[in-house]
């Protein structure tokens, strides 16, 4: 046997979803977790169509600006003085990646870390997406704590 074909073998044996042909692994779901800071106004949809875009134009653009979470906050309270807006921001800490619908995961992804997402219409408003934190791995916790022993 030549030390070429014995490699082969082993590889077969070892990572068999590597040679089937055709065959795509098996999507793991992406355990990585985040802070995540989202930032709503409500435009009331019985509001004419021209006015909803609109405001949805100034909504993007002024979201465009945002850096970091700080930004984000700092641009409700400027819509809350002006009275340009109503609207909600909603902090959420530890959210695992697989929670989110695959296209603001996919948005998410693309940006840098403090940047908004698209502009998403929601039920009387829009909204947009805001990565506070970088992905990372969940906690594990210690063996000394979070395990039940029986002695």
């Amino acid at each position: 046997m030549t030390p070429f074909r014995s490699i082969a073998l082993l590889a077969a044996l070892v990572f068999p979803a590597a040679v089937a042909v055709g065959q795509v692994p098996p999507r793991v779901p992406d355990e990585r977790r985040l802070t995540l800071l989202q930032l709503e106004i409500a435009v009331p949809a019985a509001l004419p169509k021209a006015v909803r875009t609109a405001a949805a134009r100034r909504f993007g653009t002024d979201t465009r600006t945002i850096r970091a979470c700080g930004d984000a906050i700092r641009l409700a309270g400027r819509y809350k003085a002006e009275r340009r807006f109503t609207g909600t921001v909603t902090t959420r800490t530890d959210v695992p990646m697989r929670a989110m619908p695959s296209a603001l995961q996919a948005d998410l992804k693309s940006r840098p870390v403090g940047r908004a997402s698209r502009v998403f219409a929601a039920p009387g408003g829009f909204r947009v997406v805001i990565a506070c934190t970088a992905p990372t791995a969940p906690r594990v916790p210690s063996p000394a704590h979070g395990i039940d022993r029986t002695i």
